[in-house]
């Protein structure tokens, strides 16, 4: 064990003592990364049209997605097997977040997606199309958990894209952001103003 001089001097190393060897330094909390989006589009089939409706929602990816920028490894295409109905179907995007998605939307081609709506349609139960878009969030091993009590950090978080509550109004003399527009799944073109609820977003 050292012996310490009454300078501060470790005797046995000749080295000062700093005053604040031995403490703790806090630990930064740790910084967890926004995983992404899962954009699911729900349908309800009829009687007897599963098979055709896969059809089209596979046609639909390898044509108009992939037009409007879908890589092929971000969709996939899901069916009822057990606890929800046989007859439903969802395809499943992965998107980096809620611009891209946006960006997806805006780029769909109107014409071809309206015509392979009109060919979807008698498959399908009328108004049982919608979008459901999920928020990933990292699955933490338990030393995370530990030392994120006190509460994390979320990296990749744009102004107002994790929580609910409203956006400040714009300062005095500042335009509001202007509309957008999408399609909807019958090729319809949808004008979106700053504030508006997607339709067919759960």
């Amino acid at each position: 064990m050292p012996v310490l001089h009454a300078q501060g001097h470790c005797i046995s190393c000749k080295q000062p003592l700093s005053p604040l060897r031995g403490l703790r330094r806090p630990r930064p909390r740790p910084v967890l990364p926004v995983c992404g989006l899962r954009a699911r589009w729900l349908f309800d089939v009829k009687y007897g049209s599963k098979q055709e409706a896969l059809a089209h929602i596979q046609e639909w990816i390898l044509t108009i997605g992939q037009e409007a920028g879908l890589r092929l490894s971000d969709a996939r295409i899901l069916s009822g097997a057990v606890g929800v109905p046989e007859s439903r179907i969802e395809l499943e995007l992965d998107m980096p977040d809620m611009a891209a998605l946006e960006s997806l939307w805006a780029s769909i081609p109107a014409d071809q997606h309206r015509a392979w709506g009109e060919r979807l349609a008698h498959t399908i139960v009328h108004g049982s199309p919608v979008w459901h878009v999920y928020r990933e969030t990292p699955v933490q091993s338990q030393e995370i958990l530990e030392a994120t009590k006190g509460g994390i950090l979320l990296s990749g978080l744009r102004d107002g894209a994790g929580g609910s509550a409203p956006a400040a109004p714009p300062p005095a003399g500042v335009e509001e952001p202007e509309a957008r527009y999408m399609i909807d799944w019958k090729g319809d073109r949808l004008k979106i103003n700053p504030g508006d609820r997607l339709p067919g977003v759960g």
